[in-house]
């Protein structure tokens, strides 16, 4: 009903999922077949995924105000290698799921990575994960304090951007023009990635009001 009551559940699954690899793996236990060890691994590793989220969201941020490039050079061959890969990618998992938009689940994913964080820190402390009821009403007013980190990740990625536009135009920076336009894309995506969560922090139910017959 609101996103007070998405994360409640959301860290419920990460943190009971993570609990269990830590203290019960089933992956190493007999009885098992391979695909049911595959699919719980699978499941553990996607809620590991807060671990390095945060580097890809921070690596345009980096570039963009120090000119420092993850990659060795933005080369004709870096993109003649990086590009199909992500085009195959794309289509892969559009066959993967018959045809169904793709950039929700990833943004969810990705933007999930505070209360992965969360799950994580809590599982290593040794911290019982408790299982409170989802609330199922919704709570009214503005939830923008949930997304403080999202919220960071938009307005660091733009004050980036900003800053490596204005020292292109001084001449001052140490950015290349294909690591520029490949950064930006980058950060605008996260930005996108985030504003997912933004969105559903400022959701209210009228909203919907006008969408109705």
């Amino acid at each position: 009903q609101d996103l007070q009551a998405w994360m409640v559940q959301r860290f419920k699954y990460a943190g009971g999922s993570l609990d269990i690899l830590w203290n019960d793996n089933p992956i190493f236990r007999r009885g098992l077949t391979l695909r049911q060890k595959l699919m719980y691994g699978s499941t553990f590793w996607s809620y590991l995924g807060a671990i390095w989220n945060p580097i890809f969201l921070a690596g345009p941020v980096i570039y963009l105000f120090t000119g420092i490039s993850p990659v060795a050079a933005y080369s004709a061959a870096f993109f003649l290698h990086a590009v199909p890969f992500m085009v195959l990618m794309e289509l892969a998992m559009m066959v993967g799921t018959w045809g169904a938009g793709g950039f929700a689940a990833k943004a969810s994913y990705i933007s999930f990575f505070p209360i992965g964080l969360r799950a994580i820190a809590t599982v290593l402390r040794g911290r019982k994960i408790s299982f409170p009821v989802t609330p199922k009403d919704r709570r009214f007013g503005c939830c923008l304090h949930l997304v403080r980190p999202q919220l960071a990740v938009i307005l660091l990625t733009l004050a980036a951007a900003l800053w490596a536009g204005t020292a292109g135009a001084l001449g001052i920076g140490n950015h290349s023009a294909s690591g520029l336009l490949t950064n930006l894309a980058w950060g605008a995506v996260n930005c996108l990635a985030m504003g997912t969560m933004l969105r559903a922090a400022l959701w209210h139910p009228d909203d919907l009001q006008g969408d109705q017959p």
